[in-house]
């Protein structure tokens, strides 16, 4: 557990580090490594900022642990977030990680996903009153939250939305 703390200390990791990924995506269960991916990614990217290249290889390897891809989900989130980068409303690790995240989960979760890191962003935004905002940490947190229940979420949500409920009606 102590090693995972590395992916935050540094930016510049050594080759063991991946090596322990692989060994320890081998040898956890699958929602522990999951759940340990997206806390270091969380962790780093909240104190630093930033996001190096060495963490392609645990993102190759989270790949392995899912069936279904959603092609659709991934190019439409990249796209779309590839305007935000260009505008310089988001870094090049939110705009990859939005379209990886995308292919990953499918369009349901990460439409929960979304709102819980947005929810997530404007409270941190609120809290630090800063203009820079770690939006991967947030979106970190919303995907964790729809692997466990992001379906059920987006049909409570649809649900509502269908039956008409609004502020506005009397």
């Amino acid at each position: 557990m102590k090693i995972f703390f590395l992916y935050h200390q540094k930016t510049h990791h050594y080759f063991i580090i991946d090596i322990l990924a692989i060994l320890l995506s081998i040898y956890l269960p699958i929602p522990i490594y999951v759940s340990l991916f997206l806390y270091c990614l969380a962790i780093q990217d909240g104190y630093t900022l930033y996001i190096s290249k060495r963490w392609i290889i645990p993102s190759l390897l989270l790949l392995t642990f899912f069936d279904s891809y959603s092609l659709f989900t991934g190019l439409f989130l990249g796209s779309v977030s590839y305007v935000m980068y260009r505008k310089k409303w988001m870094g090049s690790a939110d705009v990859l990680y939005m379209a990886y995240f995308g292919f990953l989960v499918g369009f349901e979760r990460m439409m929960v996903a979304l709102l819980i890191a947005v929810i997530t962003g404007l409270v941190i935004y609120i809290k630090k009153q800063d203009k820079m905002i770690p939006f991967l940490s947030c979106l970190s947190f919303g995907i964790l939250i729809s692997l466990c229940k992001g379906y059920t979420i987006f049909y409570y949500l649809l649900n509502l939305s269908s039956k008409g409920i609004s502020i506005f009606t009397s």
